[in-house]
């Protein structure tokens, strides 16, 4: 990857590969980086900060909030929006999510 690479990092609670999503980044210049909460660590993150988050969440639980501050601690000094794409309306104490989309959602 090159300095001219912009990446996304898309987390789900599934594994989740959505061609449209991925294609109409790809076609704008993004990278798109596809990881599940299930087993996460930092190794599997991409070595350039993304230019955002992406949360494709259907359960709620997960610990969505920790593993967002374990991402945003892995690359300090950067500041990473958070969209979320949820299957419910978050809890009121949830504060890490720039912008939410409830389902259905349109790519």
């Amino acid at each position: 990857m090159d300095n001219q690479t912009k990446p996304i990092l898309i987390l789900s609670d599934r594994d989740y590969q959505n061609n449209e999503i991925n294609t109409a980044f790809f076609e704008r210049g993004y990278s798109v980086f596809s990881l599940s909460f299930d087993g996460f660590t930092d190794d599997q993150l991409p070595l350039y900060p993304p230019k955002a988050i992406i949360i494709k969440a259907e359960q709620e639980g997960v610990g969505y909030d920790k593993i967002i501050a374990k991402i945003k601690a892995h690359y300090p000094h950067v500041n990473l929006p958070v969209l979320a794409l949820l299957a419910t309306k978050p809890s009121a104490d949830s504060n890490n999510y720039d912008s939410v989309l409830l389902s259905p959602y349109h790519p």
